[in-house]
């Protein structure tokens, strides 16, 4: 089926279980829309429509339909195998604009000539063992199938990446001790308002069915030397979050961090801008930077206002550092860094989010003034 095609019926067939009678006592539905817009040096940015259906109760489990922009997921959450151990299995597939790959950017700057669209159909399944005090022990395994094209503006000298399968398996440890209201996590929350302590230890394995060297031509003969990797690939990954109120003050942070070899710019992981499907570093482009070794970490102090603490406003700040900043397969290290003023506004069943952005003017970037924002509207239907 086409992409596109699969993206419109899972959205109408969302949409109808928000407005039929029959699900309404069932289902939970929630949604969000909005946009990034990188302001300087160039114009460029990004959109996103969230829609989510879903019902608990289902084999024991929750079922979860979302859609997300050019993204469909079905999952079934949570079911019960034995005591403490559960099973979660899904699919999803993602159309065009994958990983963003249609976006390269190169030292801050945008080159479209080595753009290309990305789609995949992945199956998946995680496996927890609950342990005492707060740990947890989770096996996730995933399969994705890819497909490539241009967009148009690629280069005809651009050799697209292989079609082929990759299966990839991780282990990890997480100890989660955040307690929040159930509505926090409602789906059209794009940013949480943590408090308590989490932190998760993984270590990932990945095969690629087929491999081979792709991207722009660098010399004559010569592709990219970033993207000539071989068929396995393996990360240790560190991710930790926390938070406390002191009265109306609320501070936060978040910390990720990666430890990769053998990947290539499908696999390596998303650095830069504001929204919740990447890295953030504040005022660089979305997905401007793609890693697989980093260390990032935010700070968010925020300041609550109105009846029962509903609006949050405050200033967040970012900085780590990552290999290859310029992206020319150098072994170098590079700083970063930005911060961001935000609004955090909560009428009922909506929500309103909105960011300012500048990033850090380090020595890698061409231009040194990064300016963006970010604008979220979200709801909760059912």
């Amino acid at each position: 089926m086409n992409p596109f095609r699969l993206s419109v019926l899972a959205l109408v067939a969302t949409g109808l279980l928000a407005a039929s009678p029959a699900v309404a006592q069932t289902w939970e539905v929630a949604g969000a829309a909005g946009g990034e817009l990188a302001v300087a040096p160039a114009l460029t940015g990004h959109g996103f429509l969230f829609l989510q259906a879903a019902r608990s109760d289902t084999l024991g489990g929750t079922l979860r339909l979302t859609y997300n922009t050019d993204t469909v997921d079905m999952t079934l959450e949570r079911l019960p195998l034995a005591e403490r151990l559960e099973l979660t299995v899904g699919m999803r597939g993602e159309a065009l604009i994958a990983g963003l790959n249609l976006d390269y950017f190169q030292q801050g700057e945008r080159l479209s000539d080595r753009g290309f669209y990305a789609s995949y159909l992945q199956g998946h399944a995680r496996l927890q063992r609950h342990l005492p005090a707060h740990n947890t022990v989770e096996l996730d395994t995933q399969v994705r199938r890819w497909w490539f094209s241009d967009t148009g503006s690629t280069a005809d000298t651009l050799q697209l990446p292989q079609e082929t399968w990759h299966a990839q398996v991780r282990l990890a440890w997480i100890y989660w001790n955040i307690q929040l209201p159930r509505e926090e996590w409602e789906a059209h929350r794009l940013f949480p308002r943590v408090t308590g302590f989490a932190f998760r230890v993984a270590a990932e394995m990945l095969l690629r069915g087929e491999a081979g060297a792709f991207g722009a031509e660098v010399a004559p003969g010569e592709l990219d030397p970033r993207n000539d990797a071989g068929r396995g690939a393996a990360t240790l990954r560190l991710w930790a979050a926390g938070g406390t109120r002191f009265g109306a003050l609320r501070l936060a942070f978040e910390l990720n961090g990666a430890w990769g070899t053998g990947h290539d710019d499908i696999t390596r992981d998303r650095v830069g801008g504001l929204t919740p499907y990447v890295v953030r570093v504040p005022g660089l482009p979305w997905a401007a930077l793609l890693s697989e070794r980093y260390l990032v970490g935010e700070a968010r102090l925020a300041l609550a206002l109105g009846d029962e603490r509903a609006h949050e406003l405050g200033v967040l700040v970012a900085a780590g550092v990552l290999n290859d900043p310029r992206r020319l397969g150098l072994r170098e290290a590079g700083g970063l860094g930005g911060g961001a003023l935000f609004a955090d506004l909560r009428f009922g069943s909506w929500q309103i989010h909105a960011q300012g952005a500048m990033a850090a003017p380090v020595g890698w970037l061409t231009d040194r003034v990064h300016l963006s924002g970010l604008v979220g509207v979200g709801v909760r239907l059912k």
